[in-house]
C-alpha cells in the first residue's frame, strides 16, 4: 500500500524558491531532487540544520521545528516585514501581543468547525456541479480542475458578496500569488532578487491592478447592510474597520493574505490526493466503500466525514508529503539547539516542514505515500499548516473542503492513473507544492 512520491526536476518554481533564499549552493541542491527528500538527507547528516552564517539564515528540516513554532519568543521576522512593505499590514500573521491580535482571533472564530459547517452545502453544491460537467472516460487535468474548483469554493463561501466571474477570479488570484512570491524574494535576498522575480512575473503591473480591484470591491462592500456583511469573511473585516478596530488598508490587505493562503494550498493538496488515489486503486476502493457505507449523497453530515478513518488518513498522508505550508520562517528570539547545533538569537530560520515530515526515525520509507504509519505520528510529528500562534487560521476550512470534495468525487467516479503520461511527474515548489499542469487522471463513472 505504498507508492513513491517522485522527486522533481529543476523547474521554474524551484528556481524562484532558490532566488528567494538567495544562495547559489542551495540552488544546486534544489536541482538534485525533491526538496523534502533532499533536505531530509542533507539536514539529517548535519543534525537537521543547514546554517549559512554569512547570510544569518538557517534552513531546518528536523521535526523539532515544532518547538520553535510553539515558542512565542520567536517572531515572524524579515519575511513578514517584506510582505508588509509590498502589500501592507498583515493581521493573520501577527506576533503574540500585537495590539490588533484580536482580529486574528475573530477570523479564527469565523473559520472554526461550527462556522465551516455552514459552508458545507456550498462546497458540496459547487463540487457536484463541476463533477456533473465531466464525461465518463474523460481525461482530467488535475491542476486546472482543482484550481478552478477551489477558487470558486473560496470566493462563494468566504467572499460570498464578491462580484466576479471565473476569469476575473483567476486573474485576481494570480496577482495575489505573484505579489506574495515577490515579497518572499525580498525577504530572502533583498530588493535585487525581488526586482528579478517581479520582472519574470510582471508582478508590478499585477500588484497595481490588484489594489485597484480591491478598492473597487471595498466600494461594493461599503454600501452593504450589516446583515449582508455578516455573510462572509471580508464583510467581517469591513465591519471591523467601520467599528474602528482596524484601518481600511489593513482590511484590504487581510483579504489578500486569506486568498493567497487559501487557494493554491488547498488546490495543490487536493490534486495530489486525487493523483495518489488514482495510482493506488486498492486504497481508492477502500475509501470509496467507507464513504458509501457511512454517508448519504442527499444528506451531508460533516460530523460523519470527520470521523471516517481511511478518508482522513489519506488526507493526513497527502498533507505529510505535500504540506500546504511547506516552509515557515521565524527570527529567533533566543538561542535554539537542534540536536548538536546551537543557533544564536536573531538568526532567521527557514523551516521546511515537508523535510521534517520525512524523518525516517518516525516514518518508515518516508518518501513514499503509505497508510501504514501509526496515526498518532501525524499529530506529533507533522505540521502541514504550521503550529502555534502563527498556524494557518484556515486549516479547518481546508480539511473540510478536502473531505467533501474527495467524498463527492469517489461517490461518482473511479480515478484511473495514466502511468505513461505521469511517469516524469515532479512537484513544483512555489507558494505551495504544486502538481505539474501535465498531471492527468481518467474519470470512469461508477455504475
Amino acid at each position: 500500500m505504498t507508492t513513491t512520491a517522485y522527486p522533481p526536476k529543476t523547474g521554474f518554481g524551484i528556481f524562484k524558491t532558490a532566488i528567494s533564499l538567495g544562495n547559489i549552493g542551495l540552488q544546486f541542491i534544489l536541482r538534485k531532487g525533491d526538496i523534502g527528500e533532499v533536505l531530509r538527507h542533507v539536514t539529517h547528516a548535519n543534525d537537521g540544520v543547514i546554517w549559512f552564517k554569512p547570510f544569518n539564515i538557517a534552513i531546518i528540516g528536523h521535526p523539532d521545528i515544532r518547538d520553535i513554532l510553539l515558542d512565542s519568543r520567536h517572531t515572524k521576522g524579515n519575511v513578514h516585514e517584506a510582505i508588509k512593505s509590498d502589500i501592507g499590514s498583515i493581521l493573520v500573521s501577527l506576533n503574540p501581543g500585537h495590539p490588533r491580535e484580536e482580529i486574528r482571533s475573530a477570523l479564527q472564530r469565523y473559520l472554526d468547525a461550527d462556522h465551516i459547517n455552514n459552508y458545507a452545502q456550498i462546497i458540496q453544491s459547487i463540487t457536484d456541479r463541476k463533477l456533473n460537467a465531466q464525461a465518463d472516460g474523460q481525461t482530467l487535468y488535475l491542476r486546472d480542475f482543482c484550481d478552478h474548483l477551489t477558487l470558486e469554493i473560496m470566493y462563494r463561501s468566504l467572499f460570498a458578496n464578491f462580484v466576479m466571474d471565473d476569469t476575473e477570479r483567476e486573474v485576481f488570484a494570480d496577482a495575489i500569488s505573484t505579489t506574495v512570491l515577490t515579497s518572499f524574494a525580498r525577504a530572502g535576498a533583498g530588493s535585487l532578487a525581488a526586482r528579478l522575480v517581479s520582472l519574470l512575473n510582471r508582478s508590478g503591473a499585477k500588484r497595481d491592478a490588484l489594489f485597484q480591484r480591491l478598492e473597487d470591491l471595498w466600494g461594493q462592500y461599503s454600501i452593504l447592510t450589516h446583515e449582508e456583511l455578516e455573510k462572509d469573511a471580508f464583510g467581517q473585516l469591513v465591519l471591523a474597520a467601520k467599528h474602528g478596530k482596524l484601518t481600511d488598508e489593513e482590511a484590504r490587505t487581510q483579504a489578500i493574505i486569506i486568498i493567497a493562503a487559501g487557494h493554491e494550498t488547498t488546490s495543490s493538496a487536493l490534486a495530489w490526493a486525487m493523483y495518489q488515489l488514482a495510482k493506488q486503486p486498492e486504497i481508492q476502493n477502500q475509501v470509496r466503500t467507507e464513504i458509501l457505507q457511512h454517508t448519504s449523497p442527499n444528506q451531508l453530515d460533516m460530523s460523519v466525514l470527520r470521523q471516517l478513518p481511511l478518508l482522513n488518513q489519506v488526507i493526513d498522508e497527502v498533507l505529510r508529503l505535500y504540506a500546504p505550508v511547506w516552509i515557515v520562517t521565524r527570527q529567533l528570539g533566543a538561542p535554539v539547539t537542534i540536536d548538536q547545533m546551537t543557533l544564536p538569537k536573531d538568526t532567521n530560520v527557514w523551516m521546511v516542514t515537508t523535510a521534517a515530515h520525512r524523518w525516517a526515525e518516525y516514518f518508515d520509507n518516508p518518501d513514499d505515500f503509505s497508510l501504514n504509519h501509526d496515526k498518532s505520528l501525524y499529530r506529533r510529528y507533522t505540521m502541514p499548516f504550521g503550529a502555534g500562534y502563527g498556524s494557518c487560521v484556515g486549516a479547518p476550512f481546508a480539511r473540510t473542503e478536502m473531505q467533501i470534495v474527495i467524498a463527492e468525487l469517489l461517490r461518482s467516479y473511479t480515478l484511473e492513473a495514466n502511468i505513461t503520461e505521469n511517469r516524469h511527474l515532479r512537484p513544483i515548489y512555489s507558494t505551495a507544492i504544486r502538481i505539474p499542469k501535465s498531471a492527468i487522471v481518467k474519470l470512469i463513472a461508477n455504475v
